[in-house]
């Protein structure tokens, strides 16, 4: 029993370590900034409910599916995970789609800290970009298991402090909440100044929202099962660390509500929630929103560079620099909402096929256990 405690101790260790990683690459710039709660859950009214839902249900079954995969099988390539979920040909596409549209991901990500520089501190947004983007850059240099441990503590402290910000928004300005939601039920979002996500209804709305992170997912998630000595780490990992964020963004989702005549045109509505708490929280929170997008931004930028060079080469820091440095050439041009709203609806809709993959190879990984567990089973009766 005793020998048996410390590693205990580890396994619950390792398991948030892995929940803050997940965190960390759902929060980013969007989540952090506001944006994207407000675009792809707010704007919806009533109906943001039922986003919420088919989303914790995908995010959950995507996670466990990812890293039974990763633990399973042991993918040394990125592009072996797609061939496992999607077979040779589709796989192929989506190895390249997801290496293209991690990389566009990763553009409104450094964009979102260029926006935040620009309406809270009235700096170039310039500065904040080609600044995010040398630590991006650096630390996706350092490879995937350095990444894991850097974001895992990250994630855990920033979806600590956006949930209190929020929370000290919802107690001071709960008595708005319901007026508020009923405005935005009767007189749309447009009343309210906010750029609707650009999708038809509120399932499509939340399939292109899981579609993104689908891709995301896919790559960082089973290559971390991969490299742990654990699948359930990973499957418990992954999953708290995806029902909390859930959580924290309904409390955001309120919170933003409550307020919503003053931040709904907003670029930054976390930020200017902060700023009502208490002036100079506003601009501690811009570092937050910095953090957050960084926490997205690395693993963002380590899919396409992992999938043309080894995990740390030479070659790998080399890709990394030329990507940052296109990265930072191409946000100065386009707004920072407009990437947000096409790059993830255009690449959600893209990933519904997959959906279709993942269950497929579930069924084939059920399959597979059934059959080595009656084998092992039979086994000792054979050799009696």
């Amino acid at each position: 029993m005793k020998s048996n405690a410390p590693q205990e101790k580890m396994h619950i260790r390792k398991m948030m370590i892995y929940a803050g990683a997940v965190m960390s690459l759902l929060i980013g710039a969007a989540f952090a900034t506001g944006q994207e709660v407000l675009m792809y859950f707010v704007a919806w009214g009533n109906e943001m409910f039922v986003v919420v839902a088919v989303i914790l249900a995908i995010i959950i079954w995507v996670s466990l599916s990812f890293a039974a995969a990763g633990s399973r099988y042991h993918f040394e390539k990125n592009e072996d995970i797609f061939t496992f979920f999607c077979g040779k040909y589709f796989g192929r596409f989506y190895d390249y789609f997801t290496v293209v549209f991690s990389y566009a991901c990763y553009l409104f990500m450094i964009g979102g800290v260029g926006s935040t520089m620009k309406e809270q501190f009235n700096m170039p947004g310039i500065i904040g970009i080609v600044g995010l983007s040398v630590i991006v850059v650096l630390t996706v240099t350092l490879g995937l298991q350095k990444i894991t441990d850097i974001l895992g503590c990250l994630g855990t402290i920033l979806l600590v402090v956006i949930a209190l910000i929020s929370i000290g928004t919802l107690v001071q300005n709960w008595p708005q909440v319901a007026s508020h939601f009923d405005t935005l039920n009767t007189q749309g979002p447009e009343y309210f100044g906010i750029e609707k996500s650009i999708a038809p209804n509120a399932v499509i709305n939340a399939l292109n929202y899981m579609g993104t992170v689908v891709i995301w997912f896919i790559t960082f998630v089973t290559m971390m099962a991969v490299n742990s000595e654990r699948k359930r780490e990973i499957q418990v990992g992954s999953v708290t660390g995806s029902v909390l964020f859930i959580l924290v963004l309904l409390i955001v989702a309120f919170a933003m509500i409550s307020v919503l005549d003053k931040v709904g045109a907003s670029d930054v509505p976390s930020v200017l929630m902060a700023g009502f708490l208490w002036k100079p929280l506003a601009s501690i929170f811009s570092v937050i929103v910095i953090g957050g997008s960084f926490t997205t931004a690395v693993p963002l930028l380590w899919t396409p560079v992992s999938r043309f060079a080894p995990d740390g080469s030479r070659k790998a820091k080399l890709l990394a620099v030329v990507l940052g440095v296109a990265g930072v050439v191409i946000t100065m041009f386009i707004p920072y909402k407009t990437l947000m709203n096409y790059i993830m609806n255009i690449g959600g809709m893209l990933a519904y096929i997959m959906y279709v993959f993942i269950l497929a190879a579930d069924i084939k990984m059920i399959r597979a256990s059934r059959r080595q567990k009656h084998l092992s089973s039979a086994s000792p009766r054979h050799s009696e």
